[in-house]
């Protein structure tokens, strides 16, 4: 169920009767309805099957309701509200940017720091940071793996530059933790096509290998071939990234996964026929340096510098 599409009972002030709080109180312990947070309850049935990242859109809206004055969602909230990816789960609390509050919050965790008008904008009738000041936001205290992750999409889903979003730093204002933030600028890259290829972009990194050249387009004495994830072209081979999703999905094989595998195969065989390797991995490899390694260094992908950390 869409978490925007499910019922919220908000109770707030002095304008709901005690006999009304008592009420929900009890379907709260009979199991019936969950409260998300002071004078705010959902029923229960509603959140079957819910993920847990739908659930955090609810408490989202939760605090929204109750708030006393409009809050500016930021970070992980900002992402969700987005729909950006993430690799970590990150549902426990509410993320708010507000240099004027000083009070803690239930449930929030609260972010002082100065943000403009051109920072935020309005995403399904919230307020929030903009996508690249929330990349910003998430680089400067996020892994580097899961920082890089946001801001690809970012970058993808906005088609805003690497200099776009190194004004969206300045933007923001000096930070504790420039260093950490200006490296995932660096290496961002609206051109990686999913959260898995940038994950894996960031293993190859780490494992010292030649920066790729993304979405590559290969062609044959027959004309176009493949449009290919990743291309090395001193080593003459590619890496294709594969989510289970390509050939289990429905949405993505038109109910017929058959056909895709043997599309696939076709697509691999005439890439193949121009004398290029082909190197493929899923989620497993795109995150372990020694699975992802293997797999490049069979097709003549190995390092170029020293791996890091």
């Amino acid at each position: 169920m869409d978490p925007w599409d499910i019922e919220l009972t908000v109770l707030t002030g002095r304008t709901h009767a005690v006999s009304e709080h008592r009420a929900l109180a009890r379907d709260v312990e009979r199991g019936l309805r969950r409260r998300l947070r002071r004078g705010v309850y959902v029923v229960e049935a509603d959140l079957k099957g819910l993920a847990p990242w739908a659930l955090a859109v609810l408490r989202i809206r939760a605090f929204a309701a109750t708030a006393e004055q409009q809050p500016i969602f930021s970070h992980w909230s900002a992402v969700l509200l987005h729909g950006l990816p993430f690799l970590v789960r990150r549902t426990d609390v509410v993320d708010i940017t507000d240099d004027r509050r000083t009070r803690p919050l239930e449930g929030v965790r609260l972010h002082r720091s100065p943000i403009m008008n051109g920072e935020i904008e309005r995403m399904h009738g919230l307020l929030c940071t903009t996508a690249l000041r929330t990349a910003v936001d998430i680089a400067g205290g996020a892994a580097f793996a899961e920082a890089v992750v946001v801001a690809d999409t970012a970058l993808q889903r906005t088609g805003a530059t690497r200099s776009d979003l190194e004004s969206a730093i300045a933007l923001a204002g000096p930070r504790r933790a420039v260093r950490k933030i200006a490296a995932v600028a660096c290496f961002a890259d609206g051109a990686s096509g999913s959260p898995a290829e940038s994950l894996s972009r960031v293993t190859m990194h780490r494992l010292g290998l030649p920066a790729p050249v993304l979405q590559h387009e290969i062609f044959d004495a027959d004309g176009f071939v493949a449009r290919v994830d990743f291309w090395f072209p001193a080593a003459r081979a590619v890496g294709e990234m594969d989510g289970r999703a390509k050939y289990l999905d429905p949405e993505m094989n038109s109910g017929d996964p058959a056909r895709v595998v043997y599309e696939e195969k076709l697509r691999e065989d005439r890439i193949r026929a121009t004398g290029i390797r082909v190197a493929r991995w899923g989620w497993a490899e795109a995150g372990s340096t020694t699975l992802l390694g293997r797999r490049l260094a069979a097709v003549g992908v190995l390092p170029t510098r020293l791996a890091s950390a």
